[in-house]
């Protein structure tokens, strides 16, 4: 049977008080008491119910991640498991636990990550972009709930949220191929409509429009995300192409780019240059090696979990910012040099 806080009390002849009071550190309790009853703990063993210790202080030393788990969303979204690699590892270094919530099964979504806040099993909620539905959004204001999200939520202008910097990434990538030279660039975007693809193709945009060239609508391809569809899309726009390179909005983008070209017998590099967003998931198997427009992920996780410690000790402070800041990996794809 194990040892609880009432054996130990009892062996030390104390009250169960005085040794809660000793298993946190309280300063009422005198030097020789203290003495006493850490020595009984440790002949009998006692390993304090530390879920217990943080509810009677009114902390759980546990975060929520709250993310949208649909099958196939390692796919559809691969840069949430480097953010949420990012959270648990800094909450972790802060001796806080993770447990992760998907939206599925519930009366409302989000209903078991509230509840824990409510119920007091979860000291605040950190929200992947793909959760942060507009009825998530309203309860963390309306309960006055910790939390920070990970996107710039667009259902109101009080929460808390850290982003990307997608238009910085856009006009680095503008900033990147000009320098190089490059003169009639395709931009190629997801579907009209996905944040994260608009964002970076303003961010193109105004960073021709700096070096005092104006980008025609004419030269941007929409997609839809999907593979296939992208594919057959590529290729019927490329194949009279004069354009000298390829922006891709992501990876994914990228290797459907790469295998229309190869299907065109056009040469990447030789006939048409590549520029991608995101080392994953596919940058690293495209040949030859993309220059890489690259957003630290992990980093942004680990941001996240930082900024959620800050809230808990200051509820009344408003965290809003765009941080990690774009780098240019240069591959094989683009000239790295004014020609």
């Amino acid at each position: 049977m194990a040892i609880t806080i009432s054996d130990v009390a009892r062996k030390a002849e104390v009250s169960k008080s005085t040794v809660s009071k000793v298993l946190n550190n309280n300063p009422s309790i005198s030097a020789a008491t203290k003495e006493k009853i850490n020595a009984v703990i440790k002949e009998l063993n006692y390993t304090p119910n530390l879920k217990a210790v943080r509810f009677a202080k009114g902390v759980s030393k546990n975060i929520i991640f709250l993310s949208n788990m649909n099958a196939n969303i390692a796919y559809s979204d691969p840069h949430m498991f480097d953010i949420m690699c990012g959270v648990y590892h800094e909450l972790s270094s802060l001796n806080y636990s993770m447990n992760v919530e998907g939206l599925t099964g519930m009366a409302f979504p989000g209903e078991r990550a509230i509840n824990s806040i409510r119920s007091r099993s979860a000291d605040g909620l950190i929200i992947h972009g793909s959760a942060a539905t507009q009825e998530i959004c309203n309860l963390l204001i309306k309960e006055n709930i910790p939390h920070i999200i990970i996107g710039h939520p667009v259902f109101r202008d009080d929460l808390c949220w850290i982003d990307t910097d997608h238009r910085g990434a856009g006009i680095h990538a503008a900033s990147h191929i000009c320098t190089c030279g490059y003169k009639n660039p395709v931009f190629i975007a997801g579907r009209q409509g996905d944040t994260i693809s608009d964002m970076r193709l303003d961010g193109f945009r105004q960073g021709m429009l700096n070096r005092g060239i104006h980008f025609k609508n004419t030269n941007i391809i929409y997609t839809d995300n999907g593979m296939d569809s992208t594919y057959e899309m590529l290729k019927k726009s490329l194949q009279n192409c004069k354009f000298d390179i390829a922006v891709c909005e992501n990876s994914t983008i990228a290797f459907e780019t790469v295998r229309a070209l190869k299907k065109l017998k056009m040469s990447i590099s030789d006939d048409i240059s590549l520029l991608t967003f995101d080392s994953h998931p596919f940058s690293e198997i495209i040949e030859p090696r993309p220059t890489v427009i690259e957003l630290n992920m992990l980093e942004l996780g680990a941001q996240a979990g930082r900024m959620m410690i800050q809230k808990l000790t200051n509820p009344s402070v408003l965290i809003q910012s765009y941080t990690s800041i774009p780098m240019l990996l240069q591959g094989e794809t683009t000239r790295s040099t004014i020609i």
